[in-house]
């Protein structure tokens, strides 16, 4: 085999420092020019949310139900029926319409404020259809709970006018998981949630408390509309990064 000379292996070093240098800037310029499109991305999701949740609503597309994937965040109007007693909750949630809506001191569910608590999701019959959907009737304290899991499912059914907003699934828990069979719910899978309680995978989140019963029922306007935005701060970490190993490289 040929021998390697110190020499040789210098030059080799050498040549593969360089070859590093030059591929880690690049490499950093890259994932914050990413950053910066992501970020971009991001900022005009949020600005679209926000203006179609502000929009008035319109009525919910019963003949056209192909283009409900399309209508996240959509504000829609439909009359229906409640039905009870397959009513579930969505654990560990906190309230969100609190920055959204001034506080009624007087009104106990409204000064309570806890990731304890939780969301009723109740099945709802469309006014001279057979469709069944879910509505996301709203936000209740952690002393709610059993009574919507128990006295709550005896309800007679209930016809209502609804207002409220199209949403779709959430990214699974990072830690925790559902268990349909156990009637536990940690976050929205909407083909789980439909064939757990007999509906189709349509959920509104309901705008306002529809019943107002002595201020037991939940309290509604519970859409999460803040989607974090960290791209710029990540875009600006790579861009620090390369204008460090720039300077290293001038001094070594």
């Amino acid at each position: 085999m040929p021998k390697t000379t110190k020499e040789g292996e210098t030059d080799l070093n050498t040549s593969t420092g360089k070859y590093l240098f030059l591929f880690v800037p690049v490499t950093t310029f890259c994932l914050g020019y990413w950053q910066w499109r992501r970020h971009i991305w991001k900022t005009n999701l949020i600005e679209k949310i926000r203006s179609q949740i502000n929009e008035e609503p319109i009525e919910f597309p019963i003949n056209n139900l192909a283009q409900i994937e399309q209508m996240e965040y959509r504000k829609v109007h439909i009359d229906g029926t409640y039905m009870f007693q397959n009513q579930f909750i969505i654990r560990w949630r906190g309230r969100l319409d609190i920055e959204q809506n001034e506080l009624n001191k007087s009104n106990l569910l409204s000064i309570t404020n806890t990731s304890n608590g939780a969301q009723v999701i109740t099945p709802f019959k469309i006014s001279g259809t057979d469709l069944v959907i879910m509505i996301n009737r709203g936000w209740i304290p952690p002393e709610r709970i059993e009574f919507e899991l128990n006295e709550g499912r005896k309800r007679q059914p209930i016809k209502k006018n609804i207002i409220g907003t199209i949403r779709g699934s959430e990214k699974p828990h990072w830690l925790l998981n559902n268990h349909p069979t156990q009637n536990i719910w940690v976050y929205k899978d909407l083909k789980q949630m439909a064939n757990h309680c007999n509906a189709s995978p349509i959920l509104i989140d309901a705008d306002n408390s529809v019943f107002n019963n002595e201020s037991i029922e939940p309290i509604g306007n519970q859409t999460n509309i803040k989607l974090r935005n960290q791209h710029f701060n990540y875009m600006i970490q790579w861009f620090v990064y390369k204008i460090f190993l720039r300077i290293f490289e001038h001094f070594d």
